[in-house]
Parts: C-alpha cells; structure tokens; sequence
C-alpha cells in the first residue's frame, strides 16, 4: 500500500502529470516502485519501470532488497555479468544508476562502449529507447550524485536537467524523488518539464509557513507562465511514527572531542561517522583502533557484502566509520551521527541514517539523538568550499538562536527549526556567492539534441568528441576496474593511475600498469599485458586531464585492449578489463588506500 503521498504522485502518473515529490527520508520512496511498477502494468499505464539512483551501492541495495523478490533487474559498471543485469533496459522492473541510464540515452550502451568509442558500432540503442519511452522514469535523488573521488555536482545537474527535458518532450511517464534537493534546483528542473509543454505537479508536506516552500516560490515565479502547481499533503501516520525525536545538534572543532564523544555514546547503541573522503575515513577508523566498521568505494564486492552484512545485524560493532557512499538510502539506523562539514542537502541524508525503527528510534526519543558537524578546518574534499560555509552558516544562524533542527519532521516544530528551513537559507546563500556551475548545461543539451533528435547520424562519435570530449556527460573521471585476487575495486582511471606505484601492478621494462582481460570462459588463461599507451598519454597531460585528454586516454586505453588481446594469443571473447593490483596493496576491511595525506 503506497503511502498518501506517493498514492497521489501515482494519480498524477495517471492522469498524464509529471510529479516532482519532496518527502523526508525514511518515507519509503524507493520501496513505492515496485507497487506503482505493478499498479502501472495493471492500468495499462506503462509497460515498465527504471528506477534511477546515483550510487553503485545503492543499486545494488534496492535490487537485492526491493526488486529482486518482484522478478526485477539491475543495470550498472560492473566487470563480471550476472543472471539478472539488464544491459539494454529490457526487463520490466530496472533499478540501475545515473551513470548508465545517461550512457544509454546518449546512445552509448555500456556494454557496447568500447566498440562505440573505437567507432566500430554504433550500438544497439533502439532496444534502450523502446524500453524506457514505454516505461516510467523514477529518478531517485539523482541530483545527489556521489563519487569518492570527484562530484561533479554542476554536471549532473545539467545532465539531468537535459534528460529531464526530452523524456517529458517524448511523453514519456516520469517521476523526480527527493528529500534533500534545492528548491532553485527543482524549479529549474519544473521548468525543463514545463517548457516541454508537459503539466508538472511538485508534492509537498503539508507546513505552515514554510522557509523552504517561500523560497521555493520564489524560485519559480520566473517560469510562472509554465502554470507549476505546487500541492501540499500531510501524511499523518508518518508523523506519528517519526514525532517525539529529541535532538540535539552540536558543531565541533576538529575530530578529537568528536571522536570522544563517539566512543561514549557507542556504549548505548550504533554511532555512524561520515567522512567527506576515503582517506579522512581511512585515518579515523585507525584513530579508533579497529573497533569499528569501515564502508567505502575502495573496497572489494566481498568487502562490502560483508559489511553490508553486518550493517544488518543489531549486533557489533557499534560504531561505523563510512564516506558518503552511506547517505542516499543506506539502513544504519544509528542513535547519533558525526559527520564532517559538508553541503546541507548531504547533512540531512547523513541525519537521516540515525533513529529509524526499533530500539534506536526508542533510544532517540527517551534521549538525545545527536548530529554532531566537524569543523576542522581542512580542505572540504570533493565538496565547493562555497557550498559547505553557505550550509554552515545556515546553521549557525538557527543554533545561534537557541533552536535545535528537526532533522527528520519536513516542518518547524515548536522550538525546533525543520531541516527544510536550512536547505532553503543554504539555496539562497549560495546562488548569492557562488559562481555557475562549471561545464555544461549548453553543451550537454547540445549534445543531447544532437543524439535524440535525429535517427540514423553517422558521425555522432566525432560530435561527441567536439562537444564533450566523450567524458563529461555524466562525470568527469573513467571509470575503472583494479582486479584484486579473485575480485575487484572500482575506482577511477585517473586516481589509479597517480597512486600506481602504490596500489598497481607494473611491467618490469616499461614501468606501465598491467592491464588484464578478464576471459569469459573461467578455465581459459587471462590476457596480460602493459597498458603503455594509456601510461604514456596520462603522463604527458601531466595529471591533468581536461576533455579532449580523458578522450585520448580512453583511445589510448582501447589501444592497449587490443594490443594486450593480440600479443597474448588468448582466444577467447574477453568481457572487460581491469588494471591488476599490486600484491599487498590491498587489505581486506581496510581497503585499497594510497598515500592518506593525499585525497583519493
């Protein structure tokens, strides 16, 4: 049964609307998609449904918890296949991420990519675009969009903005969810669906002078000819489960007392502690001497299977020292929750993880469930240094005047402020200070009417290469397997290769990386080789590696591919490649870390 709010974005589904949902976390968003999945099939609304997440992790989540039990399938990078992938989008139920869903509708289908790239195919992209202009589109705090090693934020944005655009031109049936997003980035995503002439409904809770719909008005009186109607709904049950939270928030100078503080109330029930980056994660996992849980994107799948695992269970260890990968959706359900300084729509997620259900929501409201923010006066990692001091002072300015922050009620509640309010003062002071976003949007629409509006052009690899360099459509860095014994790290290609005397594998007389082509077949030798192209192209852009480089890098690569294939005779079909680790590079719970005084 969908909750009230979600019962209405599927009426708006039904009746030809476009719902942009704003609820709180833990409100059960994600899990509505089966059922308006099934509902929609019944109705003979939709044939389908994709939903889009920003994460890997997060994928593969939703798939094994939520999709799986309903025949569903996943689509992401992912070196080794697997009975329920999905590569073109043709099983009903999809879950995959922002990544591959965008590759696909750029017509570039990740399984078909590196023939595309070496301009040997155009792919397969008809089978996608059937698939999901008969399905409904979910998009699932895609504008969250989280790497460990770069955000990208502006570009995600703008990707998403464009592909929000043709799916409401093409008719296609779509939802945008969210708890955290900006009200100035969803009126700029209302009015890509306005302008496509398509009526667009953004679903609120239901607030009494509310900051965050007052600034969200604001925002939108621009495109007020594009007739967006705001709707407001109270979901009393919700509330009653959620109310009553005691909390307590708390900004800290540096991560000594917050450590401390940590340990202490651990003795009570689970403490997450986020990190910005996996080595500021790494180095307070050690501070605490081992007795904690360490997530992040360096691990192996084994390694996140077993934390996954244990993240789980009620039972140790109690506290959990993760990066951002534990935000969008992740269950810890934690009494408390230290993180470092980072954008406000972040923090919320982080807040969010802590007093769920069971014993810990008791805990929370017998005391006081903390949300504590380190200050410690380092780089702010892969966050706009701008972006983190507007969330700061946003809620500074509420702390100042004696009001704690609801971190989990969508309105102000007596003398507490709503975590709306700061998402609002945070919108406004940073469209005020920063500067736009770095990229895109013009090229990226570009780019994307290129592909989507004409059928049959034959040299769209070239335009790609002109407009956006190939890299940039999604985010700015390649992605790239490190084989690891039997397993895999994910990682990007850049960050491997400025650490690769650390953690990679190199030829004795080149001193290249070993690129390694995994055979499908498990008992047919596996094809080895220097990636000396890729190094030599990497080293000559000196690190810094703008469009046309990350194109040159992956020609280079694809060079490499065929030339390792050759060399070493291995007569079978290869279905990806991987740079090989370094033996002793890699610790199991710790993870595949370089130099920690370096981000990675």
């Amino acid at each position: 049964m969908l909750r009230p709010i979600m019962e209405l974005a599927y009426q708006d589904l039904a009746n030809g609307r476009i719902p942009l949902v704003v609820a709180p976390t833990g409100y059960g968003k994600t899990r509505a998609s089966p059922e308006i999945y099934h509902r929609a099939r019944s109705d003979g609304l939709a044939s389908g449904l994709i939903h889009v997440a920003p994460l890997r992790s997060l994928v593969q989540r939703i798939y094994e918890e939520t999709f799986r039990s309903h025949g569903g399938a996943y689509q992401m990078h992912d070196p080794r296949p697997g009975p329920d992938k999905s590569p073109y989008l043709l099983r009903p139920l999809v879950v995959t991420t922002l990544d591959s869903f965008t590759l696909n509708m750029y017509r570039i289908p990740v399984l078909e990519s590196l023939k595309i790239r070496e301009g040997l195919s155009y792919g397969h992209y008809y089978p996608v675009y059937t698939s999901v202009l008969s399905s409904i589109i979910v998009f699932d705090e895609a504008h969250l969009y989280l790497s460990d090693e770069a955000l990208d934020r502006g570009v995600t944005v703008d990707s998403l903005r464009a592909l929000v655009e043709f799916l409401s031109k093409a008719g296609t049936s779509l939802m945008i969810e969210t708890a955290t997003m900006r009200p100035s980035t969803l009126s700029s995503l209302a009015a890509a669906i306005g302008a496509s002439g398509r009526e667009v409904v953004i679903r609120l809770p239901s607030c009494p002078r509310s900051p965050y719909e007052a600034r969200l008005q604001e925002t939108l009186t621009g495109i007020g000819e594009y007739g967006v109607n705001v709707e407001r709904t109270m979901d009393e049950a919700w509330l009653e489960e959620n109310s009553g939270i005691r909390w307590k928030t708390r900004v800290y100078k540096g991560w000594g007392r917050a450590l401390a503080v940590a340990k202490r109330l651990s003795r009570e029930g689970r403490v997450l502690i986020v990190a910005n980056t996996v080595s500021k994660a790494v180095e307070l996992y050690s501070r605490l001497g081992g007795d904690a849980l360490l997530i992040h994107g360096r691990l192996t799948t084994w390694d996140q299977k077993r934390v996954v695992d244990q993240l789980g269970s009620n039972g140790p260890p109690s506290i959990i020292v993760s990066t951002q990968v534990i935000e969008a959706g992740v269950d810890v359900n934690s009494i408390a929750v230290i993180a470092e300084a980072a954008p406000i729509e972040n923090l919320v997620q982080r807040a969010g993880r802590a007093c769920r259900r069971g014993q810990a929501l008791e805990w929370c409201r017998e005391n006081d469930a903390l949300v504590g923010i380190v200050v410690d006066g380092r780089d702010s990692g892969v966050y706009d240094r701008d972006e983190v001091e507007a969330s700061l002072s946003a809620l500074k300015s509420v702390l100042g005047q004696d009001r704690e922050v609801d971190w989990r009620l969508p309105c102000p509640f007596k003398s507490r402020e709503s975590y709306t309010s700061l998402i609002a003062e945070a919108d406004l002071l940073s469209t005020n200070t920063n500067p736009p976003a770095r990229g895109s949007r013009g090229t990226i629409h570009s780019l994307l009417s290129y592909f989507l509006e004409k059928d049959g052009v034959p040299d769209f690899i070239e335009e790609v290469k002109k407009l956006a360099g190939w890299c940039g459509l999604v985010r700015n860095t390649i992605i790239m397997p490190i084989a690891i014994g039997g397993d895999y790290v994910i990682t990007s290609l850049q960050w491997a290769l400025t650490h690769a005397k650390q953690i990679l594998e190199l030829d004795l007389e080149t001193g290249a990386p070993i690129l390694v082509g995994i055979p499908l077949v498990d008992d047919v030798p596996e094809a080895r080789g220097p990636a000396i192209n890729t190094w030599r192209t990497y080293r000559s852009a000196k690190g810094m590696l703008h469009d046309q480089d990350c194109y040159r890098l992956l020609a280079s690569l694809a060079s490499d591919e065929r030339m390792v294939a050759k060399r070493s005779g291995a007569k079978v079909t290869v279905y990806r490649w991987a740079l090989s680790g370094r033996p002793g590079s890699y610790e199991q719970g710790i993870g595949l870390i370089a130099d920690l005084d370096q981000e990675g």
